[in-house]
């Protein structure tokens, strides 16, 4: 072969080979892709069924008519109907009215009213990730205040959903939050003429909406901005809303609070914002903007008490001097694991919400505990409880029973509606224990006031009452003593039970019964409301460390995780404690010395580090058995593996309305898990995200278990037409009615029955 031959032959040889040379790189390329995908899937093959609907592993009865769940509806399309009522009750029973100035609310039938920021198109009807929800059927604030007989300004309506106002909408909810979670409010400088020029028309009411995303995947962004206070085009539409209520296009400017996080609400006693109302709504899921629109309408009384405390400032809270995770110094990758390589402070102890500001103010007030420069004041803006009506009621015969056999102590009050309208009312009851020289000695902490016990009326008319009754148990005035008796402790002393309609008036309250002068804030104190309790105990030095140091079961209390704590880190007497406010109020720990970026929320971008001893970092490195802290050894656990493979019968089915404790004595339960292969079991386990996988061997079929708490609305879990999706769990607590919670648990039962999953 000449050269020019092997020329010729090589450029065809290349140019054959190039197509597959090509084709090689290619599958090369997807290799690198489709084999993790692939590997994934032959590991979580159920966990993305779970999502995309797939039916591996699906288990069918032999018997297709067995019912062993029936719905008590007739239809999905009742079911709904009860569904969207509860919905709308929850909401109607959890909004909280927290300003009522002149009676502001409810306005007038018929009344036309101008809704006001980008919110208000674009309501939080639930939160992110597993609460997220689908809101494409529900009511807009628009159609429901019009439902509720409200003509609404229609000029800046579509000023916020199509004109210049939509260009600064929130984007729609995601799966995960962020933690640069920014507010999206429309400048001052965007608004037309012709859009100011219409709220004259629209003024009998100007209904501004203030909301804020919450929920899984990340913190609120608090590093360059304070996400729960206004920002400055908020405070300008406000400033612009105030200017035209002083120049009569407006009569009345209400505030929504459309958020379940508790905003910084100190605007509200702004005198710069002539505000006449506000009502916080929460996230109202698929029908609770109907209920809004009601209580805005007087068609519905509000009876909400909140379940927050709402501060003049949210950084005023202990917690947040370390919120964010503290990074370990000298971090490196090998050095210490990765999944490792931060610290969460908790130095605020259970000095958390009401308990910090309530105690505190207690303590400043009977001049104990180094409580300093402390303004009850000017530092809570509503408290822990707290909760306005359109009526008003009056409370009277408080009545405190002897503690019986059981430990139980009734309490009862009188409720009467001293107004004009129909209303429920909510009577709280709260515990003042004994702060011992023991507590002190020990680090014992115990708020002043503690929630124990709860009871919402029905709904009274004017002029009528209603006497409720609180069943508490003396296990509710323990303490745990992480110190000396490593268990939970109940002292000798006298406990004060107080029913109040909030946290800061139960303080008065047990400052009025010890003949102490108050700050008379959120409710008259009064000393007919407290009943006393005297435990005499006269053994160990009247701290009994036995009663309580065995929970019901049986089961040994005491403390778990004492060797994953260091002192070094977060020295026990370094935690608040009400004997030294100011000495242990926390303090940010550890420096930014390194500039390394953070990927939390700190202020200054950069992540705080802290230096630790070698110990700690052995600790870090250390993996296997002995790592674990697991008191059992890999001998002992062998001895009690269990047996696998083994024939039989049983299936799960068999054990249908046993009790559970009956089948383990009888050994059943062991007897139907032998049965199982390991691989089986192991899949079942590896696969446990959302769902519990089916099971051939002991005939267990696929069962779907989504965490969202607004109901059965992602991973394609849902039914014709369409699931309920409730208000957050916030609004639920909101309400103080333990019978919505059930029926929101109910009717998530009844969509699951109809989902068929």
């Amino acid at each position: 072969m000449d050269k020019q031959q092997k020329k010729a032959y090589k450029k065809a040889k290349r140019k054959a080979v190039r197509p597959f040379s090509i084709l090689t790189v290619i599958s090369g390329l997807l290799s690198v892709v489709v084999l993790p995908v692939f590997l994934v899937l032959s590991m979580f093959d159920n966990t993305v069924a779970a999502f995309v609907g797939g039916t591996f592993w699906n288990l069918k009865n032999s018997d297709a008519s067995a019912q062993y769940f029936t719905g008590d509806f007739a239809s999905p399309e009742e079911m709904i109907d009860y569904g969207l009522e509860i919905c709308r009750q929850v909401e109607a029973e959890g909004a909280a009215l927290l300003l009522n100035k002149d009676g502001a609310l409810p306005l007038e039938e018929g009344s036309a009213v101008s809704c006001f920021s980008t919110s208000s198109v674009n309501l939080v009807y639930g939160g992110t990730g597993s609460g997220n929800i689908d809101a494409s059927t529900a009511d807009t604030l628009r159609t429901a205040l019009e439902k509720s007989g409200f003509s609404v300004n229609p000029t800046l309506w579509e000023f916020y959903s199509e004109g210049p106002g939509a260009e600064h909408q929130r984007p729609a909810g995601s799966m995960i939050a962020t933690a640069s979670a920014q507010v999206f409010e429309a400048p001052w400088s965007v608004y037309t003429d012709e859009v100011k020029n219409s709220v004259a028309q629209y003024g009998d009411a100007a209904i501004v909406v203030l909301s804020r995303i919450g929920g899984e995947g990340a913190d609120l962004d608090y590093s360059t901005t304070n996400y729960l206070a206004l920002d400055q085009n908020e405070k300008d539409m406000l400033a612009n809303v105030t200017r035209m209520k002083q120049e009569g296009a407006i009569n009345k400017v209400v505030v929504l609070i459309n958020s379940a996080n508790a905003l910084q609400v100190d605007f509200l006693q702004d005198a710069s914002y002539d505000i006449d109302a506000c009502l916080w709504i929460g996230d109202v899921g698929i029908s609770g903007i109907n209920a809004v629109a009601q209580i805005l309408a007087g068609q519905v009384n509000p009876s909400g008490r909140l379940v927050d405390t709402y501060c003049y400032d949210n950084y005023s809270a202990p917690a947040m001097a370390n919120f964010t995770p503290i990074t370990y110094g000298g971090y490196t990758e090998g050095l210490i694991p990765a999944h490792a390589s931060t610290y969460m402070i908790y130095q605020e102890g259970i000095y958390v919400g009401y308990k910090y500001y309530e105690t505190r103010y207690f303590d400043k007030v009977m001049n104990q505990g180094n409580a300093g420069d402390y303004t009850y004041s000017q530092t809570v803006q509503y408290p822990f409880g707290y909760g306005l009506s359109y009526t008003t009621f009056a409370w009277s015969d408080f009545t405190m029973s002897q503690m019986d056999a059981q430990g139980n102590i009734e309490v009862k009050v009188t409720v009467t509606n001293t107004g004009a309208v129909a209303g429920r009312d909510v009577v709280q009851l709260y515990l003042n224990a004994p702060y011992t020289e023991y507590d002190k000695a020990n680090y014992v902490e115990k708020s002043a006031v503690s929630l124990v016990g709860f009871e919402k009326t029905g709904e009274i008319a004017p002029g009528q009452s209603e006497t409720v009754t609180i069943t508490v148990n003396r296990r509710d005035f323990i303490s745990y003593d992480d110190v000396k008796a490593k268990t939970y402790i109940l002292e000798a002393g006298d406990y004060l039970l107080t029913a109040a309609p909030n946290a800061h008036a139960a303080c008065n309250n047990v400052l009025a019964f010890n003949g102490v002068a108050n700050d008379g804030l959120f409710g008259t104190p009064s000393a007919d409301f407290v009943g006393k309790w005297t435990y005499s105990y006269t053994e160990n030095g009247g701290v009994d460390n036995q009663t309580y140091a065995t929970s019901l079961n049986g089961t040994e209390i005491t403390n778990q995780f004492d060797h994953a704590s260091y002192d070094e880190l977060t020295p026990r007497d370094q935690y608040l404690t009400r004997q030294d406010w100011v000495g242990t109020f926390p303090k940010t720990h550890g420096n930014q010395d390194s500039q390394r970026k953070s990927g939390f929320s700190e202020r200054n971008g950069f992540t705080w580090e802290v230096e630790v001893s070698d110990e700690i970092r052995d600790a870090l490195q250390s993996k296997g058995v002995g790592a674990s802290g697991n008191p059992m050894t890999e001998e002992e656990a062998a001895q009690q593996a269990g047996k696998y493979s083994q024939k039989g019968d049983l299936e799960l089915i068999d054990f249908r309305g046993r009790d559970f404790d009956e089948v383990e004595a009888e050994g059943g339960w062991d007897a139907l898990i032998d049965q199982m292969d390991v691989k089986e079991l192991e899949s079942i386990i590896r696969n446990g995200g959302y769902q519990t996988l089916a099971s051939s061997s002991i005939g267990k079929p696929r069962a779907i278990d989504f965490d969202g708490p607004s109901g059965l609305n992602e991973g394609g879990v849902t039914h014709e037409p369409y699931s309920i999706t409730y208000p957050c769990a916030v609004n639920l607590a909101n309400s103080w009615d333990r019978e919505n919670s059930y029926l929101h648990g109910y009717y998530v039962g009844e969509d699951a029955l109809a989902a068929d999953g």
